[in-house]
């Protein structure tokens, strides 16, 4: 396996994904896609939830504020939903 230099990659998910940053390379669209479903694979069964969406949507928009009711379902599927969109960030760069 071929190795960059720190400041041109990112760690993710403990090593299973490396993001090339730098040196005029761009992440495609088909890319952030491979990196979004591995993301919220990470995330089952709470991806499949509709809160997650929304907090995933949330999170993107600046909101990180949970609407529901502690320890429900819906409130941890929606903080899922943020921790996925962090970590969607931090792998594209967006």
């Amino acid at each position: 396996m071929r190795s960059f230099p720190p400041q041109f990659c990112q760690d993710i998910d403990e090593d299973v994904l490396w993001v090339v940053r730098g040196g005029g390379q761009h992440v495609s669209a088909i890319t952030n896609k491979l990196i979004f479903d591995l993301i919220t694979q990470n995330h089952h069964p709470y991806d499949s939830h509709a809160e997650f969406s929304r907090g995933f949507s949330a999170c993107q928009a600046g909101d990180l504020r949970n609407p529901h009711e502690a320890d429900s379902i819906s409130a941890r599927a929606w903080d899922r939903g943020i921790e996925a969109a962090i970590m969607f960030k931090r792998a594209t760069g967006g």
